[in-house]
């Protein structure tokens, strides 16, 4: 497959995030409302250790060459990081000082790079072979590896980094996951998520502005978090993209709208009438009962 020769594969995550550009991992917020998507992006959360790992396991996968330039991890024999406390006591102990002697040179040593602890590392590593074994398996071979595009939609500029295309067509997400990487659990994790069917509608329109033609399909490279660590790919529905094609439209709609007025709401002031859960479960297929 010939892709455009502007297209900038490989990019680091800050020279992805200072693309101009919406992405959908920050549009999936205008599913809730414009204020949780504007609160959001005011206020950055920190990467939770697994987001970490999930980090991590990308590069492994799709640029190992560049993990040392970006990465440290601390060595299994390192001191305990002193505390704010033990630092500033009056008389430190000398074991104190010393941790603050290693910790101070440790850190000038992986200046510019992100410090990984021994347990996020290891964690990283199970996911990435478990993905590459994926792969392997299911004879995946890229063509190209976190592909950074953009394409306009509806007035809107857009934006998204795709994780693998493949030589066979098809675009590849992978996905570290709770779940298990089946029919009956990731699969139906995508059934249910409309963030999930939001980025595959998102890539695909991306990809298709790119190059001129659709993909094949959409592929989550699904990777269990826990031992054995398995992993299986799962193809989006086409009723997956239809759905996210809509979802699409509406959060870039409700994006544009807000632009323009400099108003961000929150949830419609209307009651929310609920539905009786019980009551649709017991007619929901069943028969009548008939009691002796």
């Amino acid at each position: 497959m010939k892709l455009p020769t502007d297209l900038p594969a490989g990019i680091s995550r800050a020279e992805y995030d200072a693309m101009p550009g919406l992405n959908q991992s920050k549009a999936r917020a205008l599913l809730s409302s414009p204020a949780r998507f504007r609160w959001e992006c005011d206020n950055p959360s920190d990467p939770t250790p697994d987001m970490i790992a999930g980090t991590v396991a990308h590069v492994l996968v799709l640029e190992p060459d560049s993990f040392n330039d970006r990465f440290v991890v601390v060595p299994p024999d390192a001191p305990d990081k002193p505390t704010s406390r033990q630092i500033n006591a009056k008389k430190p102990s000398e074991d104190t000082l010393k941790a603050i002697e290693w910790w101070t040179k440790f850190r000038e040593r992986c200046a510019g790079k992100d410090v990984l602890t021994p347990s996020i590392y290891e964690d990283a590593r199970a996911y990435a072979d478990g993905i590459i074994r994926t792969m392997n398996d299911h004879g995946i071979k890229p063509v190209a590896v976190e592909v950074a595009m953009t394409a306009e939609y509806h007035g809107v500029l857009l934006k998204g980094s795709l994780d693998i295309i493949g030589e066979d067509g098809f675009i590849y997400d992978a996905k570290t996951t709770k779940d298990k990487a089946t029919r009956e659990g990731f699969g139906k994790t995508v059934d249910k998520s409309k963030e999930l069917k939001l980025q595959a509608a998102w890539y695909r329109y991306l990809f298709s502005k790119a190059t001129g033609v659709y993909p094949e399909g959409f592929r989550w490279i699904a990777q269990e978090k826990e031992p054995p660590f398995l992993g299986g790919v799962l193809e989006a529905h086409p009723d997956h993209l239809a759905e996210g094609g809509e979802l699409m439209l509406q959060v870039i709609t409700a994006f544009k709208s807000c632009e323009e007025l400099g108003e961000w709401p929150g949830y419609p002031t209307e009651v929310i009438k609920l539905d009786s859960w019980r009551a649709s479960q017991s007619t929901r297929g069943s028969a009548p009962i008939n009691f002796a």
